[in-house]
């Protein structure tokens, strides 16, 4: 196959499956550590934001799993923060959930899809992004 044909029927498929999801709220980043322990990683949390740009980019970039297996747990870090909110994809409504160590879940009350980034494109996106690589994001707009 050509390239360039390639190419457009890629770019044509990517567009066509942001055009059916639709971010419908974003609440603001939230620390999980009830200790508040650490309070560097409560600074850090309450600056990382994310726009529904960045939501859609996240999910188009990011693996997807069906369930919480050995493959998410193994490779992917943790870290105490999350934004969550709504979305609709396929005129279905999802509540997500995103951690800001480039992991994230989409919950309809009956199912449960987890999602994975590891690509580098999504490194800024998020505090610690994939561990393969030494980087310590920015989490787009965080000040240091």
């Amino acid at each position: 196959m050509n390239k360039p044909i390639l190419s457009f029927v890629l770019c044509f498929f990517v567009n066509f499956s942001l055009a059916d999801m639709r971010i419908l709220k974003i609440n603001k980043s939230h620390y999980i550590d009830a200790a508040n322990s650490e309070r560097g990683d409560a600074t850090l949390c309450s600056k990382w934001t994310l726009n529904s740009r960045q939501i859609e980019k996240i999910f188009l970039l990011s693996d997807k799993y069906k369930e919480m297996s050995d493959t998410m747990t193994g490779f992917w870090l943790w870290f105490p923060c999350e934004i969550t909110g709504e979305l609709i994809y396929n005129k279905k409504k999802w509540h997500f959930s995103i951690n800001a160590a480039a992991t994230a879940e989409w919950s309809d009350g009956k199912e449960t899809i987890y999602w994975g980034c590891s690509r580098e494109k999504c490194d800024d996106m998020f505090i610690l992004p994939y561990p393969s690589r030494s980087y310590i994001g920015g989490g787009g707009k965080l000040i240091w």
